[in-house]
């Protein structure tokens, strides 16, 4: 036959036999054996076989594959000459239609521990056509990247000033962006924890809210978005007023003493004497005697902040001057 395939041997019953590209094409090759008689009977015997070609059955799968994690993905083997496709996982995702049985193209979707672990295996299987039954495979590694994920923190208090901002997460992002409502600055906005600074507006309004937003890995995902709101306070100013001086026998009135944005007044000697009321802007002191005698006495007014702000203190100094005294000695008696 033109174009046809090798035989080992033409003279032997069991000869080996290599298929040719026609044959192979063909799907088929038909042979005869004839047989001559070794003795005087002369007869010659013949018959015929036909041997079908099945082509060979291979499978490939591209690989790495890519995803986002909310997302499925459909797979797409280059399957050929099979008689049965099957696929499997390592995972603990699904296919549809129920392990992709008869479908070189089914979709997977992933499971939980697959989008923790960030990635899944899979494998897809066929078994090749009557005498080329055997099972081939191909393997495929599906990336899942994770939504980027940020949490500004809960709501709190900024004061007047740095405010280190804490409590706040972020995840699984290429970039993060801060940004604020009001007039403050941020020392990084790109810094996953940066501190702020409120400004005046902040400060007049009383309240601010800061952004936070993540960029994802990948282009699959729109950016990640969270707030946070703050109350703003500015800082307690305690002003104790000019240093005094009184006699012996009076008592000081802290009349030019202020406050200014205090939660709370306390005030402190290093004397012995007493407030009429610790805890107003302009209280009166009574010195002890024994601030009359060490002529001096200090007083410190401290103003405890708003909120978690930072409290604020001064002093000033109560100089006590005592009272003049006479001894004109004992009664005398003389002679006129």
């Amino acid at each position: 036959t033109p174009n046809a395939g090798l035989l080992s041997a033409y003279n032997i019953p069991n000869p080996t036999y290599t298929p040719s590209d026609t044959d192979i094409a063909n799907g088929e090759v038909r042979f005869k054996l004839e047989v001559s008689s070794n003795n005087s009977c002369g007869t010659i015997a013949e018959d015929e076989i036909t041997i079908f070609i099945n082509q060979p059955h291979s499978v490939s799968i591209p690989t790495p594959l890519e995803i986002c994690e909310n997302e499925t993905i459909t797979l797409n083997a280059n399957a050929s000459n099979y008689s049965t496709i099957r696929w499997e996982t390592l995972g603990d995702g699904v296919f549809n239609p129920t392990n992709g049985v008869g479908n070189p193209s089914p979709e997977y979707i992933p499971g939980t521990q697959d989008i923790a672990n960030g990635f899944v295996n899979v494998k897809v299987i066929v078994t090749g056509n009557q005498a080329c039954g055997t099972e081939k495979e191909a393997n495929s590694r599906i990336n899942i990247n994770k939504n980027a994920e940020v949490n500004a923190g809960p709501d709190g208090i900024l004061c007047e000033g740095v405010n280190q901002l804490t409590n706040i997460s972020a995840s699984f992002y290429q970039s993060i962006l801060w940004t604020s409502s009001g007039d403050g600055i941020f020392n990084n906005n790109t810094s996953e924890t940066p501190s702020y600074t409120p400004g005046e507006d902040d400060l007049i309004n009383g309240e601010v809210t800061l952004t936070i937003t993540a960029q994802p890995l990948n282009s699959c995902q729109g950016p990640t978005i969270d707030d946070v709101v703050f109350d703003v306070h500015r800082a307690p100013v305690a002003n104790a007023g000019p240093d005094q001086t009184i006699c012996e026998g009076e008592s000081v009135t802290l009349g030019a003493a202020t406050s200014l944005n205090e939660n709370s007044i306390a005030w402190t000697h290093n004397g012995s004497g007493s407030f009429n009321d610790s805890t107003v802007p302009n209280p009166i002191y009574i010195p002890s005697q024994q601030d009359i005698n060490n002529g001096v006495v200090r007083l410190t007014m401290t103003t405890e902040g708003r909120g978690v702000c930072d409290e604020d203190s001064d002093f000033m100094l109560v100089n006590i001057v005592k009272k003049p005294t006479v001894d004109t000695g004992p009664d005398q008696t003389i002679c006129q």
